[in-house]
């Protein structure tokens, strides 16, 4: 709800607005809540929604990331800042953030984090990093059903 600046009672999942104008005004509005709150999860995930809906990529990334420090558990979060890592053409990292958060849990995805995303492995490809990404919301959507 964009009145609401505490972004407590908004659901995570917000579509975004079609006209570039009306566009701005919620990155805007979600990004007023997210300078409230770093890493607040709703916050987070629709203000970088936003920046990439305007292809602010590696601003989108950098939301993401300060909301993966603050939750490493949550595979939401850790799917969206995977999205926003692969927009913004840093494909290793994103495979490698979507690996760890399918894969190897929180802790392996804070010292990836920690360590500047300076990590490099074998090369994956954007294909490679949308599937591991629906593997963590498929995960993510199972653990908060049950």
């Amino acid at each position: 709800m964009p009145g609401d600046i505490t972004g407590s009672i908004s659901p995570v999942k917000e579509a975004l607005p079609t006209s570039d104008a009306e566009l701005r005004a919620y990155a805007d509005s979600w990004g007023k809540r997210y300078d409230a709150d770093p890493g607040e999860k709703n916050a987070s995930i629709n203000y970088a929604k936003a920046l990439r809906a305007l292809t602010q990529y590696p601003q989108a990334a950098a939301v993401m990331q300060a909301a993966a420090v603050k939750a490493p558990q949550d595979m939401e979060i850790l799917a969206a800042y995977g999205k926003a890592l692969a927009d913004a053409g840093q494909l290793q990292q994103a495979a490698d953030v979507l690996s760890r958060s399918y894969h190897g849990g929180a802790a392996g995805l804070v010292e990836h984090v920690r360590a500047g995303l300076g990590r490099r492995s074998t090369r994956r490809s954007y294909a490679g990093a949308a599937i591991l990404s629906r593997r963590a919301e498929d995960r993510a959507g199972r653990a908060q059903c049950c």
